[in-house]
This record gives structure tokens, sequence and C-alpha cells, in this order.
């Protein structure tokens, strides 16, 4: 932008000095030819090096004109890059979420798996012990039945030698 204003400052300095030099040519129509003829060289040479600055700045703006068009392609180009970037971000956020709360609701399953394991097991145990009891009971009880059985036996025997001795 600066050089946009030097170009502004120039210009409007031009625009001065050729009106110095129309100023400088009605003033000196009074005077001497040959004053006439230095001023209009003077004026001529001044014109002629303002027209050599004007046309490099000229060529100056054209290439800034040419910077600044690229330079806004480039930017054109990063704007879509970034709204690309900001809808992956957004994907990319999504995709966070819903592996965190998988995550969350993989953990869930697994306390509440844990925990129903638990109390299977205690369960089990229950049950390991009743069972312990029970077999333990048919030991007993197999054993009286055993002794009952042994004791009827005698019983019997008893009775038979009684009858026979009769």
């Amino acid at each position: 932008m600066t050089s946009i204003t030097k170009i502004q400052k120039i210009i409007s300095d031009l625009q001065a000095a050729e009106r110095d030099l129309h100023l400088d040519l009605s003033s000196s129509r009074e005077g001497t030819q040959a004053s006439r003829a230095q001023a209009c060289i003077g004026h001529d040479m001044t014109l002629s090096t303002h027209e050599e600055e004007v046309g490099r700045l000229n060529d100056q703006l054209d290439k800034l004109s040419s910077r600044l068009e690229l330079v806004e392609n480039q930017n054109k180009d990063l704007e879509s890059e970034l709204e690309t970037l900001r809808t992956e971000n957004k994907s990319l956020a999504q995709q966070l979420y819903d592996a965190q709360k998988e995550s969350i609701l993989n953990r869930i399953s697994r306390e509440e798996a844990s925990q129903e394991n638990e109390t299977l097991i205690s369960k089990i145990l229950q049950v390991q012990i009743e069972l312990e009891e029970y077999y333990q009971d048919k030991v007993s009880l197999e054993l009286a039945l055993g002794n009952s059985t042994l004791a009827l036996d005698k019983a019997r025997i008893a009775i038979c030698s009684l009858n026979a001795e009769k």
C-alpha cells in the first residue's frame, strides 16, 4: 500500500510541476525569446525526467498489481485449504467423540460383566458348599445305611438261629 501512496504523491508532484510549467511559460512569454527557449528546455528536461519516473512507477505498479493478484490467489487457496482442514477437524472431533463414547460404554460393560462374574462366583461357591454338605450327608447316610444293614443282617441271623433252636 505504501508503494501506491508513493505513486500518488509522485503523480501529484508531476501535476504541480506541470502547473508550474504552465505558469512559467505564461510568464516567460513576456520575456525574451532566448529565456523562453531556456525555460522550455529546462521544463522539457524536468518533464522528461518526470515522465521517465512515471514510467518506472507505472512498471512498479504493474509488478505490485501482479504480486497482489498472486497473493490474493494464494489467499483463496489457503482459505480453501483452511475450510477443508476445518471440515476434517470436525470429522476427527466426531470420530474422537464416538471412540470415547464407545470406550466408556465398553468400560461400563466390562465393569458390569466383572460384577456379574463376582456374583456368579459367589453363587457357585455357595452351591459347592451345599454340594459338599449333601455329599457328606450322603456319605453319612450310606455309612448309617451300611451299619443298619449290618445290624439287620445280624438281627436276621440272630432270629434265624433262635428259630432254629426252637
